[in-house]
């Protein structure tokens, strides 16, 4: 196929899902089912759908694609859109001719088409795709995926820990307000935002079953926990008060995977985190949040920027307008947890 033309088609019905879901497994084996495709690829957020997309070359499928779509408060408190490029895969025998490269275009288009003024992605540094992003004009902010260790030596940190569906909606709403960050007023990070009913079905209608977590006392700290068949994943944690109580809950949720076999993940973009878990025999594999500028007029005029001081383009670069100090500095500061962002 090299050579090749691409030709893009939008994915509608059930034959087609179908035929994306098999490609993803053949590409990610034990991607999962319907039940996760669903979640990803059907449910809305900001009040957009996900769009899929395939990408085909001499009348065969190639490759695929989902923009999904979540609302982001930036440092001004003003809102925006941005699309997540989600949920990529490239067939086999069909890589390295492109394929990735046009999908990253196309995601761009669309989301402009569909009010959008980034485009965002997460990839660990050995992914090829860290390197295609950047190529596209992506800026790359560090994120870090940190996993513990198989067998570790168990702390006497201990937690209250719950299924979802016991916790009352009050306190539901309480942990949404705190995962908005409405409690810290000296907190401008960029990080995404939900109406009660998109914060739900993000945090808790999840694929797999999600269990509530807090210190012994009910007050130092509380996470959402989302148990998969190897690892218990941090979906979000809050604490109320310095980094010792962020440890503290650290070590006891480890110590709770850890007596039912399982491991603890989580995602954060801080590195100083990340260093302290390593300290603690974290395994830490680093990535990036990539982020890609889809209409420039549209982020800037968010953040009251004005115009850009570039000369005119019909279709800039984000590594053109990431080029303005005064732009990048409002896009370099995020505050995303692991359940933001699938």
């Amino acid at each position: 196929m090299t050579g090749a033309a691409m030709v893009r088609w939008m994915v509608s019905g059930i034959d087609a899902e179908t035929q994306c879901l098999e490609s993803l497994n053949i590409c990610f084996p034990g991607w999962g089912g319907r039940k996760e495709f669903e979640w990803c690829f059907v449910r809305e957020s900001a009040e957009r759908r996900p769009d899929l997309m395939t990408l085909y070359a001499e009348g065969r499928l190639i490759a695929g694609s989902a923009n999904a779509y979540r609302r982001v408060r930036l440092c001004n408190g003003r809102t925006i859109v941005a699309a997540i490029l989600s949920g990529c895969w490239t067939l086999p025998d069909a890589r390295r001719h492109g394929a990735f490269t046009r999908i990253i275009r196309d995601s761009r288009e669309l989301a402009v088409t569909r009010g959008c003024a980034l485009v965002l992605g997460f990839v660990t540094d050995t992914n090829a795709s860290a390197g295609r992003m950047r190529d596209a004009g992506s800026a790359r902010i560090p994120s870090f995926y940190c996993r513990s260790a198989a067998i570790h030596a168990t702390t006497l940190a201990t937690c209250r820990v719950q299924p979802v569906s016991a916790i009352d909606e009050r306190s539901l709403d309480a942990l949404h307000a705190a995962h908005a960050g409405e409690g810290n007023r000296a907190d401008h990070r960029i990080r995404f935002v939900y109406t009660g009913n998109e914060w739900r079905d993000q945090f808790i209608a999840r694929p797999h079953a999600v269990l509530h977590a807090q210190s012994e006392d009910g007050k130092s700290w509380r996470a959402l926990i989302e148990r998969t068949p190897l690892f218990d994943r941090v979906l979000m944690l809050t604490t109320a008060a310095d980094e010792t109580a962020w440890l503290d809950a650290i070590d006891a949720l480890q110590n709770h995977a850890a007596a039912a076999n399982r491991r603890l993940f989580l995602f954060t973009m801080s590195r100083d985190y990340a260093t302290a878990l390593a300290a603690r025999d974290f395994e830490i594999v680093h990535g990036w949040m990539t982020v890609l500028v889809a209409d420039e007029h549209l982020l800037r005029s968010s953040l009251d920027l004005g115009p850009s001081p570039r000369l005119p383009s019909d279709q800039p670069l984000a590594s053109e307008a990431l080029a303005d100090p005064a732009l990048s500095r409002c896009l370099d500061d995020w505050f995303i947890e692991h359940g933001d962002r699938m």
